[in-house]
């Protein structure tokens, strides 16, 4: 079997530790007789066990992950209902998505997992931004926050799942896709979010989530920006104050 955290490692991904369960917030323990099996369908690696207990109580429903055998891929932290999965470094993950996007917000773009480091795209976009995570890492609130300040299509780049270790999660990136389009159809949204698509490779840009940089003209707005700030304070410094 392939070891999913030494090739995660490998690939420059902080995996940090496995999510944490709370067992209070699970449907099956707070409604009785529920069968609420969907973290452990939903999981590539089988690393969560549902036990639904005895209908009389006696024995408890129980969940538990196997911090080993996770993958860390983020899946079951907003594919369960009722939220009985946490990881500290979520909020953390999304801020710096979040922010690294917006900075591309004029910019036609395409996220991507570490599996797919290269610059080249069939996608009809301008740059790459490397999630830093699984895509199946992404919310459907996730990808409608991406979406909803952008003008142009997103489009997430998934040529890699069929060869992933963790390809199974494909079905389920495909539909929160599905879902979000659907909503943004709804609100009469320009932009939607796009799977791959086939066609002739260029190279665009590659950004890192962790670190977006500013791109040769966003850095010469900025310097001017900066400039003419500081000759306002300036000036303003140097007319008596009536």
């Amino acid at each position: 079997m392939v070891d999913l955290i030494a090739l995660a490692q490998t690939l420059g991904v902080d995996v940090g530790e496995a999510p944490t369960v709370h067992e209070e917030h699970c449907l099956n323990r707070r409604f009785r007789q529920r069968a609420c099996t969907i973290c452990q369908d939903v999981c590539p690696v089988h690393a969560i066990r549902v036990d639904l207990g005895s209908t009389y109580g006696l024995n408890p429903p129980r969940v538990t992950l196997d911090a080993n055998t996770c993958a860390r891929c983020g899946l079951c932290l907003h594919a369960c209902p009722a939220g009985a999965f946490t990881h500290p470094g979520l909020p953390e993950f999304q801020r710096r998505l979040h922010r690294a996007a917006a900075h591309l917000a004029l910019t036609p773009l395409e996220l991507t997992c570490p599996m797919r480091p290269e610059g080249e795209t069939p996608a009809p976009v301008d740059a790459r931004l490397q999630t830093g995570r699984c895509l199946a890492a992404l919310s459907l609130a996730d990808l409608i926050d991406l979406v909803r300040p952008r003008q142009h299509d997103l489009w997430l780049d998934d040529r890699g799942c069929a060869e992933c270790p963790l390809g199974a999660v494909h079905d389920d990136i495909a539909h929160t896709v599905e879902q979000a389009n659907a909503l943004l159809e709804a609100w009469g949204h320009p932009a939607r979010v796009r799977l791959s698509t086939d066609g002739a490779q260029r190279a665009v840009p590659v950004y890192d989530a962790q670190q977006p940089p500013l791109s040769r003209r966003e850095l010469i707005t900025f310097l001017r920006d900066a400039a003419a700030r500081a000759a306002l304070t300036a000036a303003q410094d140097l007319v008596p104050s009536l």
